[in-house]
């Protein structure tokens, strides 16, 4: 359940930082497209409850390896 915790965690920090930089992103660029990145925490999330649902410790994609020791 740990190792869940720290990957959750660590995304929900991707999804702050990711969603501050793409706002800024947009309003400075104005290209809405950009809005579309929003959904790789949605997507990372579903793929982490999938794998804590079946007790699988696998990283999450991108950013799996690196909060696996910070948290």
């Amino acid at each position: 359940m740990r190792y869940h915790l720290k990957q959750g965690l660590g995304l929900a920090v991707f999804w702050l930082v990711l969603g501050i930089i793409l706002r800024i992103l947009m309003a400075v660029t104005h290209i809405g497209l950009l809005g579309i990145l929003g959904f790789i925490p949605l997507i990372l999330t579903v793929i982490g409850i999938i794998n804590a649902a079946n007790e699988v410790q696998k990283p999450l994609p991108l950013i799996g390896k690196m909060v696996e020791d910070k948290f």
